[in-house]
């Protein structure tokens, strides 16, 4: 196994692909900003990214969201930002009322493992780990207390992202650096849903819902039938108030009062030296630390995948892979406003920790 991690170590390639179809990050309305930060500040929206044919659109009605609903407006809409480094450079730019800027909303994808965007222009993902590296390195020059000081807020609208604390952190020292003055960056621990209608070439509707949502994943070609899903989904979270039987008859939301599923494929693949491959076994790789570590840091186990290998037989010296197939089912519902009961659409302030999370000063 020594000899293993040898082989491994500085060639491991991991790969992961999900294809989180349904939801998508939170939009900030800049009503929701709360205190000083929106106080006589201009504020800032970013679009980081476009719709690659998803079965429920993000980024489009996200658009419409921002640049329509004059609640949500934050005055400035930048839509070619792919990159923390290209926001910094935007921001950079110093507010016409030559104050700080006030309220930051990054829309992007995310998860609780980082942000899909990288931090630098065509660099590694934003993870805690391309984070901590940047901040080393010095990659990205923090920003004066003249652009972003202790009342800048940034809001990353991202799903669950709010739920990496370490994340928040680093994203506020990266962009106000240790000064005790640097932003507060805030974000959402749950999912949000954006959408827009329109109809003969106008917008007939654009909103937003904040989602809960619930998880069980099973090796590829081991998921059971329906019926023995929504027991297991009964099983794993009894005291959640859901009529999983209902929640396994829809596949789409219709208006967020009801609740549905989706089956997300997952593949996680790691490119191994071909002699590698062809001496252990399946058991013996999945043992390797770097599988074991990043599985892990997605909050699943080796066991939840079904493992295959892939051997390259084309070249002599030729690379091959293990590949990790599993199959994610997830159950969707919109969060119940608690004084009436109902679905509703709601409206919590950026500082509600119920719903969001926020970086702390001084870490």
């Amino acid at each position: 196994m020594n000899r293993l991690r040898k082989w491994t170590k500085g060639a491991l390639r991991v790969l992961l692909y999900a294809s989180l179809s349904m939801f998508r990050p939170d939009p900030v309305l800049a009503e929701t900003a709360g205190g000083a930060a929106t106080t006589g500040r201009e504020n800032i929206t970013f679009i980081m990214g476009a719709d690659t044919g998803d079965k429920l659109p993000f980024y489009a009605p996200a658009e419409d969201y921002y640049r329509y609903d004059p609640r949500a407006d934050t005055g400035y809409l930048e839509t070619g930002s792919r990159s923390l480094q290209a926001v910094r450079d935007r921001l950079q730019s110093p507010p016409g009322n030559g104050l700080p800027w006030g309220v930051i909303n990054l829309v992007t994808h995310s998860s609780t493992t980082g942000i899909a965007v990288p931090v630098v222009e065509d660099g590694a993902r934003t993870e805690a780990a391309s984070l901590e590296k940047a901040l080393a390195e010095g990659a990205l020059n923090p920003l004066p207390d003249t652009l972003v000081d202790a009342q800048t807020e940034i809001h990353i609208q991202g799903c669950g992202i709010g739920q990496r604390q370490d994340i928040l952190n680093l994203l506020s020292r990266l962009f106000g650096g240790d000064d005790p003055q640097r932003p507060v960056v805030r974000a959402p621990i749950h999912l949000v849903f954006y959408e827009s209608a329109w109809a003969q070439g106008k917008l007939a509707r654009t909103d937003r819902y904040i989602v809960r949502d619930w998880a069980l994943i099973f090796p590829r070609n081991q998921v059971p039938p329906k019926g023995a899903v929504v027991e297991k989904f009964r099983h794993r979270y009894p005291d959640a108030d859901i009529d999983w039987r209902l929640a396994f008859m829809n596949t789409a939301p219709v208006d967020m009062k009801n609740i549905f599923y989706e089956e997300i494929p997952l593949s996680f693949s790691v490119l191994l030296p071909r002699k590698m491959a062809l001496r252990y076994s399946v058991r013996e790789l999945v043992k390797i630390p770097e599988i074991k570590d990043h599985v892990a840091s997605m909050g699943y186990t080796p066991a939840d995948f079904q493992w295959r290998i892939e051997r390259d037989i084309t070249a002599e010296h030729g690379n091959s892979r293990i590949v990790g197939e599993a199959v994610l089912i997830k159950a969707y519902s919109g969060i119940l406003e608690t004084e009436t009961g109902q679905y509703s659409r709601l409206r919590p302030d950026m500082s509600d920790e119920s719903y969001f999370a926020a970086s702390s000063p001084g870490s």
